[in-house]
């Protein structure tokens, strides 16, 4: 794996951590503001609440204070116990509610049972649900009244109005009735706004909660809604409990999430561990199959020499058949070294190969010279024409000349045996380039075919449709490939079937070292 594709990972991995925190924040200061705005509407519901009683008193008063007013119709209990008793609605409604309870309780009702002539005594009461609806509809016309005299008097002043005590003492009650079990702080304001109470509880500072919750409730408020000088009351409430509880909630999820944030780079750890020995490994196989692959090729080589200079006469049978196996086997022996060579670079673990500054002509001859005997085998011949002058480039010497190697062993495998094989090698600059030029008179390839030669086991078909059988795993052309992608170069194929390939390479130069 490549430095990048491991720090995108770690980005990746950073990224993520990041997001979901940010996620995470975002999710809890909602759930915060969510919590904030049902804490205020609790407590505009409270002190609704609040102000609606406020109001319901003041109106009583009034109403009580307009009929001991009247003198001689009305006066007050305290004074004549057996006049009009000061108006209180809730006394009022229960003392009626009880009354007619009562009288339907004790007075039964006498009917005449039709046809006979005879009185019974029949208990013939209303139901509950009636009784129930009827005062119901008398407290609503008792609240209706009462709010249309309060919308026609001049009000008193706030200090005479509300009782701060009261006030406190409903507020404390309506807070708690919504589960607002807090600290709050409260100011009373009159019609122009001027401070007439205030209430703060211990080690508190004016307007330190302000910022965080705090309401403001009109008082004395007609039915048509306006607020225009009407007194009002601001009531602030400590929220840190809040905060603390939306924290409480959060923390095993950020633990959790560090938690997963540690586990990956721990994975990346052991990856990073992983390729380490992966790319040692690779090195290791690169260097052994090229300390290997010169002296197999060269046992297979001399052992056909052997072969062919062996005479009859002078080689008993037995030799003839072990020189025979040697050969093989040493070929079968640089076949599987040309393998483990080609896959360990294709290998997604091998990363690049070390550069360095090489004559691509220098490189070329030794290759040529074993696969000259090869073509003289054949009843061929290799041809060098190396005129490229700017010939050093900077690539890798070993996998380099297994190019070389690739593209001319595929050329003897892939030969006609009806002609003598002939094979070419070219060098020639063209401009920051090295142009270097493989050719054979093999069986070629078909076009359709050709876009797809150096894809990884990928193998052409004969002119028939089946595969050849040649042995191989279509590795040699993609190892190719990324070799040359790998020192900065391009690699084209031209062919025609019947006719022979051509394989163009170019190679960017490099100066002189």
């Amino acid at each position: 794996m490549k430095k990048r594709v491991i720090w995108i990972v770690v980005l990746a991995l950073v990224s993520a951590y990041t997001l979901l925190t940010w996620v995470q924040y975002q999710y809890y200061d909602r759930v915060l503001t969510q919590r904030k705005e049902t804490i205020r509407g609790l407590m505009k519901e409270a002190l609704s609440d609040v102000a609606e009683e406020l109001q319901v008193r003041e109106l009583v008063r009034k109403l009580n204070k307009g009929a001991n007013s009247l003198g001689d119709f009305l006066s007050d209990s305290l004074s004549n116990p057996s006049s009009v008793a000061p108006f209180d609605i809730w006394v009022r409604t229960l003392a009626d509610t009880l009354a007619v309870e009562r009288a339907i309780a004790e007075n039964q009702v006498m009917i005449r049972v039709p046809n006979t002539g005879d009185k019974s005594r029949v208990d013939y009461r209303p139901s509950k649900a009636l009784i129930l609806a009827y005062f119901t509809q008398l407290h609503a016309l008792d609240k209706y009244i009462l709010k249309y005299v309060y919308d026609t008097y001049m009000p008193d002043s706030t200090s005479q109005m509300v009782n701060v005590y009261l006030l406190r003492s409903l507020i404390r009650e309506r807070l708690d009735s919504k589960d607002l079990c807090v600290d709050y702080q409260m100011a009373l304001y009159d019609y122009d706004g001027r401070v007439v109470y205030e209430y703060r509880p211990p080690g508190v500072m004016r307007g330190e909660w302000e910022d965080e919750n705090t309401v403001t409730q009109y008082l004395f408020v007609p039915t048509d809604g306006s607020t225009d000088r009407r007194p009002y009351m601001r009531v602030s409430l400590d929220l840190a409990p809040t905060r603390a509880e939306v924290f409480r909630l959060a923390l095993p999820s950020f633990i959790s999430t560090i938690i997963v944030l540690l586990l990956g780079f721990s994975a990346l750890a052991v990856l990073l561990k992983y390729i380490s020995f992966a790319s040692q490994r690779t090195n290791f196989i690169n260097n052994m199959t090229h300390e290997l692959k010169t002296p197999v090729s060269s046992i297979v080589l001399s052992t056909k020499l052997l072969e062919e200079s062996a005479s009859p006469t002078t080689t008993l049978p037995k030799q003839r058949q072990l020189m025979s196996i040697i050969s093989l086997e040493a070929q079968r022996l640089k076949f599987l070294i040309d393998k483990v060579l080609q896959l360990s670079i294709l290998d997604g673990h091998a990363g690049k190969f070390p550069l360095e500054i090489l004559d691509v002509n220098e490189l070329i001859l030794p290759v040529a010279e074993i696969y000259t005997f090869h073509a003289q085998q054949r009843g061929g011949d290799l041809t060098l024409d190396l005129e490229a002058i700017n010939t050093w480039v900077r690539a890798n010497q070993m996998h380099l000349s297994n190019v070389f190697f690739n593209l001319l062993d595929n050329a003897v495998k892939y030969s006609r045996p009806d002609v003598p094989l002939r094979l070419s090698i070219q060098t020639s600059d063209e401009e920051d380039y090295i142009r270097i030029v493989v050719e054979d008179n093999g069986i070629g390839i078909e076009k359709r075919e050709l876009k797809r030669i150096f894809e990884r086991f990928y193998r052409v078909s004969s002119g028939t449709g089946k595969r050849h059988d040649v042995r191989g795993f279509g590795l040699g052309l993609a190892y190719v490939l990324s070799v040359i992608r790998q020192i900065g170069g391009r690699i084209t194929a031209e062919s025609e079937p019947g006719v022979g390939t051509k394989m163009i390479i170019r190679i960017p130069t490099a100066p002189d070292e």
